[in-house]
């Protein structure tokens, strides 16, 4: 290992434009599985937006034991116009113990004021990290959902056709508020994070050619991918949900991204709707909120 990587390899460090090349490609040889980190990196390195860092630990021979992915975002509190940082999370390690310890080593965090969701695989988060949020106050709320992802590969060969009636295109960031209001979880960010991800990550929408309305949509947002699709009720079971996932898995990947998208399990019509587009069951994953109970 090089110098540099041996000479800080005791504390969390800030990736560096360098680092990021090197942790992309670190972290390509564990796709599938580790598409929301690998995904976080790459948007490191290709936006200028602070809200986004990358992490990593290095052990005493200068390999990497932890990387950790994180995006500053807020949420607005019910009943006020105050907002509470909640910092999004995307990691891997070799073991969750040293994932807690990189979790506590970073310097951005305030552990007595902040907020926080973070992912992983498996339908519940290791006794070590559940540990680490619970003893600083956080109240848990899981959810367990699947991991679907598409080969990045079958992606850019996808053939995209759709009605003489509409056209697909990438959203701008005047469809934010729109994306914002229609989304379910909504109450977990604010509507200028959702701003961001249209401008840092590829994004689709449908769109009435006589109007120019947008009727269907989705965006990649992380840590969760493919994610905040939604079809406005009165142009559903038109197919423009599978339109709008075949552009963004092909823009995505185009991009360098991986196509991945998080799916309850007890959401069949997503899951069918995936899989007939293309995407894959890798495994079980969980998204987890960190909270005060206030």
């Amino acid at each position: 290992m090089d110098s540099d990587r041996q000479s800080e390899n005791n504390g969390i460090r800030l990736a560096t434009r360098r680092d990021l090349f090197r942790l992309l490609a670190f972290l390509d040889e564990k796709l599938p599985h580790l598409c929301d980190i690998y995904d976080h990196v790459l948007t490191h390195l290709l936006t200028t937006n602070p809200n986004y860092r990358v992490h990593f630990l290095c052990d005493p021979t200068g390999e990497y034991v932890a990387i950790v992915g994180t995006k500053r975002d807020w949420r607005r509190l019910l009943g006020n116009n105050e907002t509470q940082r909640t910092w999004l999370l995307s990691a891997w390690a070799i073991d969750e113990s040293t994932k807690a310890k990189a979790y506590r080593s970073i310097k951005d965090i305030d552990w007595i004021t902040d907020e926080f969701v973070f992912t992983g695989l498996q339908y519940e988060p290791d006794p070590a990290i559940t540990a680490l949020f619970v003893s600083h106050g956080r109240e848990l709320t899981l959810h367990r959902m699947n991991l679907y992802v598409m080969d990045r590969q079958a992606a850019l060969t996808t053939e995209l056709s759709t009605p003489d009636d509409v056209y697909v295109k990438s959203l701008e960031t005047s469809h934010s508020s729109t994306v914002y209001d229609h989304w379910d979880y909504k109450d977990t960010t604010v509507v200028e994070s959702v701003a961001d991800s249209v401008v840092e990550s590829p994004s689709a929408g449908v769109f009435l050619k006589e109007t120019d309305e947008l009727v269907s949509w989705m965006t990649n947002f992380l840590p969760t991918g493919l994610s905040q699709l939604h079809t406005l009720e009165q142009f559903r079971r038109r197919g423009y949900a599978a339109y709008v996932i075949r552009y963004l898995s092909k823009r995505t990947a185009q991009s360098g991204y991986v196509p991945y998208a998080i799916i309850s399990p007890g959401n069949k019509a997503s899951e069918n709707c995936f899989i007939n587009v293309g995407l894959e069951s890798v495994g079980p994953y969980h998204i987890c909120e960190a909270k005060f109970d206030f």
